[in-house]
């Protein structure tokens, strides 16, 4: 099994178009000014602040520049660890918004970002794709991770 088929599972908003490839699922607002990006799973950094700061300033766009990166420790719904990191960029032609969550689940990293090119759209729908966010789960596809997955109902009991 590589570890492409380990995923980061993600439920985009409702209404959002989405689509993917084998490194990359993604979903845009209906306004296409919003971008939501997810990806698979790999090892989960030894030094795990250097993979936020390096991911958080990746992908920029030719003339910008982020500043002012906030992190915050979460966990998401269902208790996993999560790093809420969000920075602002700025260019000549305008300004946007990167959040970016960073999962921990056992010894897997994986990670989901949001590009906001529109801040009255972010402003409106910032809440809503942060619940998205903590909402974040392992998809292990097949793999067997924990003995819970020997069990199929709420009360433990194995399947017969």
């Amino acid at each position: 099994m590589t570890s492409a088929s380990l995923w980061v599972h993600i439920q985009p908003p409702a209404g959002w178009t989405s689509g993917g490839s084998a490194t990359r699922r993604w979903a845009r607002a209906q306004h296409g000014r919003t971008l939501l990006e997810w990806f698979p799973l790999g090892s989960l950094p030894a030094r795990q602040m250097d993979w936020i700061k390096r991911l958080m300033a990746a992908d920029l766009r030719p003339g910008e520049t982020t500043s002012g990166l906030e992190l915050s420790r979460a966990e998401t719904v269902s208790g996993w660890p999560v790093v809420l990191a969000e920075t602002r960029i700025t260019s000549d032609t305008g300004r946007a918004r990167r959040l970016g969550a960073f999962y921990a689940f056992l010894e897997h990293g994986g990670h989901a970002m949001v590009r906001a090119d529109d801040p009255d759209a972010w402003a409106a729908e910032g809440e809503s794709v942060r619940r998205v966010l903590l909402a974040g789960a392992p998809d292990f596809g097949e793999l067997v991770v924990g003995v819970d997955q020997f069990y199929d109902d709420a009360e433990g009991r194995a399947p017969t």
